[in-house]
This record gives structure tokens, sequence and C-alpha cells, in this order.
């Protein structure tokens, strides 16, 4: 569960905007490589509003790296493969992502890419409002305010290039390119100065750096990447994963409903669970993820208890 405070003000009522865009969207798509979005709940007293998401036990590709995890090369194969397949649902609903990076991609216990956080995305046809991470951001996307920046252009290969610079980071661990700001990242991009480390197939490499053309219209498709022998024939699914985390939390039978201590639930949202959820025959599971917030584990069929 995602959970955002919200003050009555310009910049709340613009966050509050925001967030409505975003559930929009999400409650429209329905595909097994984009996180589902359950439930919506705002808290008019304490002005929160409460985003229920499918949960994710493994959390977010940049998680396990920063927790070290060694993926395989099929590993990385099969991340690319799936968030593909998400790139291309959402683009033939008219949409682009905006800011795919390694936190905003999520692996459930069975190996399943997730692409989340659509705060970002946007109409193909139209240029971005709220911009992405700028160390993952196409080149384009970096220069809209330059002359020859065409607004009405089709912009999906802009989530290309954010997937090539996520494929260098699985590779290589590190950026392919960086800065202290937009405009040096920029500098470097244009400088053409990617550096790829030896050791890694020529057709691996062939496919990344297909991904990272700096011009658009050269950059490779969605539907090329799909096609691509290394990509066609990966994995649907992860498979050398840790343990994900344990899920510390009670289940009631009797009311079929799993919750975490009152103390981080407030009553009017624990009400709302146990009236509006429980019909739609959801088992919720709470993790206290820091003061005041809990994250929505997942949820089961109440035939599965």
């Amino acid at each position: 569960m995602k959970k955002v405070k919200v003050n009555i003000n310009k910049k709340a009522q613009q966050r509050l905007n925001m967030i409505g865009k975003e559930v929009r969207l999400m409650s429209s798509l329905d595909h097994k490589n984009i996180l589902k979005l359950h439930q919506i709940y705002r808290n008019k007293d304490q002005n929160h509003v409460y985003v229920f998401l499918e949960y994710a036990e493994h959390g977010s590709i940049e998680t396990l790296l920063n927790q070290n995890t060694k993926f395989s090369l099929a590993d990385k194969l099969s991340i690319i493969k799936q968030i593909s397949r998400a790139l291309r649902y959402l683009n033939q609903k008219g949409f682009v992502h905006g800011d795919i990076k390694p936190g905003n991609i999520l692996v459930d216990t069975n190996g399943r890419v997730l692409l989340g956080d659509f705060g970002s995305a946007h109409p193909i046809q139209k240029e971005a409002q709220d911009l992405g991470s700028p160390a993952y951001l196409a080149p384009e996307c970096l220069e809209i305010d330059d002359e020859d920046f065409d607004k009405e252009k089709s912009h999906e290969k802009e989530d290309i290039w954010s997937l090539g610079v996520t494929f260098y980071q699985l590779l290589f661990n590190s950026l392919p390119f960086s800065g202290d700001s937009v405009y040096e990242i920029n500098h470097n991009i244009k400088s053409n100065n990617i550096i790829i480390p030896s050791g890694i197939p020529a057709n691996v490499k062939e496919l990344l750096l297909s991904m990272l053309e700096v011009n658009p219209e050269k950059r490779i498709s969605v539907s090329e990447i799909l096609s691509n022998p290394l990509i066609s024939r990966a994995n649907d699914s992860l498979v050398n994963l840790p343990t994900p985390p344990k899920v510390d939390a009670v289940i009631e039978k009797d009311i079929k409903y799993v919750k975490a201590s009152e103390c981080f639930i407030d009553s009017s949202l624990q009400t709302y669970l146990l009236r509006s959820l429980k019909k739609s025959r959801l088992v919720l599971a709470f993790e206290q993820v820091g003061e005041g917030i809990v994250n929505f584990l997942k949820s089961i069929p109440h035939s599965c208890i």
C-alpha cells in the first residue's frame, strides 16, 4: 500500500491531481507484467490517500541490486522481455510510461516482473509534463526546449532508451551516462562516450547499443526487441532469486481479514477495509514499513483460506 499525505493547498491539489491521473490510468490497465491497483481510499480527516497495490514479495530490482543480488544473464534478459511486453501493451493503450528504471520494476514470489509507478506516464502523442529520473531519460526528453523537438511526434521510444539504461545497469552495475546535472548528463550522451566493458556476448552488446541509440528514429522498437532471438527465447519469469522476506501478519479467519498492529492503521481506514475490501472478496495483509505507514502485501480469494 502506498500512503500519501496531502495538505489542502495549491501544491497539494496539484499532487492530488497527479495521483488521480496515475490512479485512473492504472485502473484501466490489465496486464500480467503491470502492477495492479486494487483500491484507493482517502481519509479526509487526516488528509491521507491510501493506494492499495498488488504485492511484489521481492521488492524492486533496485532493492535487489542494492542487496548485491547476482542476476544471471538469463534473468537479465527475462527482465527486459517482461518489461518490453508491458511497454507494448501500454503503447497499444496509447501511453508511454516515462520513468523506466530499476526502482519502478518489481518482482513477485514467482519471478514475475511488474512495472509500477505511473506518475510520469503520458499519451504517446504528447510530451511529458512530469519528467522521470534524469539519469534514465532519453536524450530527446532532455532537450524539450530545442526548436527541433517535435511535440506531436510519437514518443514511445523514450521508454526504450530508459529500458536500455536499465539493461546496462543490470549488466554492469553502473550507469552508462551520469552527471551532476541534466545538462552534464545530456552532454555525456551527445559525446557518445558509452563504455561497454568486455566479457559480454556480441549479440547482447548489439541489443544494448540498439536500445541506447541517440537518434530515436534509429532506436530499436519494442516489437523489434521482443522479436530479437535473445529476448524471444528468454524465460517468462526469473528463476534465480533469493528467498523473499517473511510476511508478519495474523489471519482472523472469522472475518477473513489479515491486519498489522492497529496503531499503524487509523480507525477509519480499518473500518473502510473491513466494510469495502471484504466485499470484494479480498484477504488483506499488511506490514509495518515506517512510522504511521503500512504496506499492502497481497490479496487472495476467501476460498484459499
